[in-house]
Order: structure tokens, then C-alpha cells, then sequence
């Protein structure tokens, strides 16, 4: 009975998107800058790749705000303005966005060689890296810093630009709302990073921003309660405008190492572990799905398959996969020879060879590797390797849809592996 009601919602939901979609007259996006002209050349190549192949590209090229790269006040970044932002610890997922036909990427690293807000997106057609928001100066914990850089604003510490002060990784919670047209970037640190192990660094702030225990008391937006350090808020980007804003209210109270989808058909952000919960960005609103079944734990990377509606998710060696029709998480594999790792590994979702896509670092055999996994029949392959495999470097990507073919960035150099040619 349970999964029929289930089933019933979710068929409402999709026939109320679409009758929506028909109204609205599916309203044309703002143009998306800033223009860049595709290499034919490379798109040429790109389309004439075989199944199961990888083509490593020519060095990327670089355009928006690249003017604060290499300055004084954000450290070890010269290299940025040439290679663009690079692969950072435990940020492994970029986010498609359909309207820009580009990937969006942001997230900071484990304290060096920088930790930064600057946002980013890579255009696949022109190979080009380009800088959308540039960081606020890097988080010193001094009081002079708090004093240039920082405000207490409807309750949240945050940037004068309204970021994140002192910035976390991103895990696998990094997703694109293509009906907003904005980037969430779920923060279960509220964007104060190793403010729990530096009490100096609050007692600086509060002095420095005039807030008192009162105000603490009276104003101050907890977000998503975990435990006593962990209180989640949500970071949204507009690509289009270049400026952030943050979602406070009723947040998904989840842990590091958590991973996001946006369900279109939903219009709604899926959260897991916990719950698994949905967010209603229109209605600041959450829902615990309380699932029947163990689902997986932290530190998951995770992949939706929109036409069959589920997610699957891989921790270490476990495979566990959501159904949104059942409400249920089933654990489909104990101990597979794949490393699912929010630190070693990137996970897409290939629709045209109908296959989850892993690439990542087996700690056994201590070399990288690729995984293919068709989430109908349970099986997990590893193809023969063909083309220029990309072995090393920190996780990175996403599935492009536009080219047909899942992208990874984080050894620097971009990679490119066609699963399967859609037919003629």
C-alpha cells in the first residue's frame, strides 16, 4: 500500500511538472556568458570516439575573473589563471547545467595549498575553464580579516558578498537546479571549516562583528543540527548574476561526506545518508523520506538514473540503490572489487549505455580504475582499457550529455570516455 501511494505521488508530481512546464512556455534562459567558441576540431574528434574508448584532450584554456590569481591575498593560485581550478580534496563532483550546456564546479581543499569560494564552470566545446566568481581573500583568523571581509547578515556568518567565510569541501553535494538555474552546494559546516578545533577564531568574529551571546540566542540561524559542530546550511550560486545567497531554514541535518541530487521531475533536492530527505527550495521545506532497508553511510558518492528513478550509491566496497517508487534502499552488493570514496573517486550516471559510470583509486591494487555497473541486472564490470586512460590525480567530473561522454578533470589535464555511441 505504502508503495503505491509512493508511486501515485510521484506520477502527480511529474504530470503537475509538465502541465507547469506548458504554461510557463518553457521561458528561454539569459545568455549565458561569457561566449565561447567551440573548437570543431576537438568536437569532431569527441563525436568519432568509439564505445569503451578515453581521449585525453589538448591543455585547457581559461577565461572570466582571472585577475586575483597569484595576488598576495589568495596564496598559491598562480597556476589557476593557466589550468583552471584543479582537482580539490574531497570535492569530486561537478554539476551539469542543462541551460549553459556547461559543468559548474566550486569546493575548497583540506587547509592547502589554498581553500577558497571562487565558482567555476568548463565548457567541453570550447575546452575552456572559465572563472564565474572570484573568492573572497583567503580566511586568515585574524580580526583585521574578519573586520574587511566578514558580516553577520539575517543570522549567518558570512562574506560581505554572501559567502562562505571559511570554506569546506564539497563531497558529492554539489548539485545544479535547472529550474532556478542556480548551483546548491550543500555545506554541513555552515562555512565556518575548523572553526570547532579554533574557539579564538569565534571569539575574533563575535568581537569583531558586534554580536553578542543574545544575539546568538535570538538571531543566529543554527541550520541543520548533526551534532554540536556539524549545522548545515545550503551555498547558492546564480551563474548568471555572479552572486551567492544561503538557504538556512529547515536543512537537511546531515554529516560530512554527504551527497546531493536534484530530481527535476520533483523539482526538489534529494539528500542522503539519513532520511533520505527531500528539499523544497520554493517552499524552504524538508521531508524525511524514512526509507524501509539499510542505506549507506557518509562518505558515499552517489548517481541518479531519472528514468528508472533510482539512485545508487557506492561506499568502499558496499553498492546500495534508492527507489523512489518503493521508498526502499536495498544494499545490491556486500563487497565488490570497486572503491566508492568521496576522496578517491567520481561517479556519473551514462543514460546512453544505460551504466553508472566509477573511476577511482583501488586501495588494493594502489592504481586507478574503471567500473561500469548496470544497476538491472546487479553486475559490476571493468572494461579493457582503450584509448588515453587518465591513472591518477584527484577525482573529478560529470556526464555530458550534450557530447555523450563522462568528463574527468582532476588530473589537470581533461580526460574524455565514451561508453556507448547513441544510435544513428
Amino acid at each position: 500500500m505504502r508503495s503505491a501511494r509512493l508511486a501515485g505521488c510521484w506520477l502527480a508530481a511529474v504530470l503537475s511538472c509538465t502541465a507547469a512546464t506548458a504554461r510557463a512556455g518553457n521561458a528561454a534562459p539569459p545568455k549565458v556568458e561569457p561566449e565561447l567558441a567551440p573548437d570543431k576540431g576537438l568536437l569532431a574528434k569527441i563525436e568519432a570516439l568509439p564505445d569503451n574508448t578515453w581521449m585525453k584532450l589538448p591543455p585547457v584554456k581559461t577565461a572570466g575573473d582571472l585577475s586575483w590569481c597569484g595576488k598576495p591575498d589568495w596564496p598559491n593560485t598562480s597556476g589557476l589563471s593557466k589550468r583552471g581550478p584543479g582537482g580539490r580534496d574531497y570535492c569530486d563532483k561537478m554539476a551539469w547545467a542543462p541551460d549553459r550546456k556547461r559543468a559548474l564546479f566550486c569546493g575548497a581543499n583540506h587547509q592547502a595549498p589554498h581553500y577558497l569560494n571562487d565558482v567555476w564552470e568548463y565548457d567541453l566545446a570550447a575546452n575552456t575553464w572559465v572563472c564565474l566568481g572570484a573568492p573572497d581573500p583567503q580566511f586568515t583568523g585574524t580580526e583585521e580579516w574578519f573586520k574587511n571581509n566578514a558580516e553577520f547578515k539575517d543570522g549567518v556568518f558570512q562574506t560581505k558578498r554572501g559567502g562562505p567565510i571559511r570554506p569546506c569541501h564539497t563531497w558529492s553535494g554539489l548539485s545544479y537546479d535547472s529550474d532556478k538555474r542556480k548551483l546548491y552546494w550543500l555545506d554541513p559546516l555552515r562555512g565556518l571549516a575548523f572553526f570547532g578545533n579554533n574557539k579564538e577564531w569565534f571569539v575574533g568574529m563575535h568581537k569583531m562583528l558586534g554580536v553578542s551571546e543574545e544575539d546568538l540566542k535570538t538571531k543566529w540561524k543554527p541550520g541543520g543540527q548533526f551534532n554540536a559542530w556539524r549545522n548545515t546550511y545550503i551555498w547558492v550560486f546564480d551563474p548568471y548574476v555572479r552572486r551567492w545567497e544561503v538557504l538556512t531554514d529547515n536543512m537537511p541535518p546531515v554529516d560530512e561526506g554527504s551527497a546531493t541530487e536534484y530530481v527535476q521531475e520533483l523539482k526538489q533536492l534529494w539528500v542522503a545518508p539519513g532520511g533520505p530527505y527531500l528539499y523544497d527550495p520554493d517552499k524552504k521545506a524538508i521531508k524525511s523520506l524514512k526509507a524501509n532497508g539499510p542505506g549507506p553511510g557518509a562518505e558515499l558518492v552517489t548517481a541518479y538514473d531519472p528514468v528508472n528513478k533510482v539512485v545508487v550509491a557506492v561506499r568502499g566496497a558496499k553498492t546500495h540503490i534508492y527507489s523512489f517508487a518503493t521508498n526502499e534502499w536495498k544494499l545490491a552488493q556486500e563487497k565488490a572489487l570497486v572503491n566508492g570514496s568521496d576522496a578517491r573517486s567520481f561517479f556519473c550516471y551514462d543514460p546512453v549505455a544505460k551504466r553508472f559510470v566509477l573511476h577511482g583509486l583501488d586501495p588494493e591494487r594502489k592504481s586507478w580504475h574503471l567500473w561500469l555497473y548496470d544497476a538491472k541486472d546487479n553486475v559490476w564490470t571493468e572494461p579493457e582499457r582503450q584509448g588515453d586512460f587518465p591513472a591518477g590525480g584527484l577525482p573529478l567530473g560529470y556526464y555530458d550529455p550534450e557530447r555523450n561522454v563522462a568528463v574527468f578533470c582532476g588530473a589537470g589535464d581533461v580526460h574524455v570516455y565514451r561508453g556507448k555511441r547513441a544510435a544513428d
